[in-house]
């Protein structure tokens, strides 16, 4: 005769098994995916500190005119290092202050 006890452990064991084993796959597949991303998006992070007002009146430009941060930074980017007009231009504008006109 079989321990009834002995059953529900054995059963026990055999599904915490499984979903031990099936934990790590999924896990592993993660793991898998998010080089994948990473490899495909070789975007760089970084941070920069900006002047608060300039940066209040480009975020309102932005909600009106479906525009980012994201954009803007890699058009210059690409301006910066592709034209080099642009770079001057940048280069020579030093006033960066938002005067109100009234």
């Amino acid at each position: 005769m079989i321990n009834r006890n002995y059953v529900i452990k054995t059963e026990k064991v055999k599904i915490n098994s499984l979903f031990s084993g099936i934990f790590i796959y999924l896990y592993k597949q993660i793991l898998i995916l998010k080089t994948k991303i990473m490899a495909v998006n070789k975007q760089q992070l970084t941070s920069v500190k900006v002047d608060g007002q300039l940066f209040d009146e480009f975020k309102v430009l932005c909600v009106r005119t479906k525009f980012s941060l994201q954009k803007l930074t890699d058009r210059c980017m690409h301006l910066y290092v592709t034209n080099e007009e642009f770079r001057k231009q940048i280069h020579n504008h030093l006033n960066t202050s938002i005067v109100e006109q009234k």
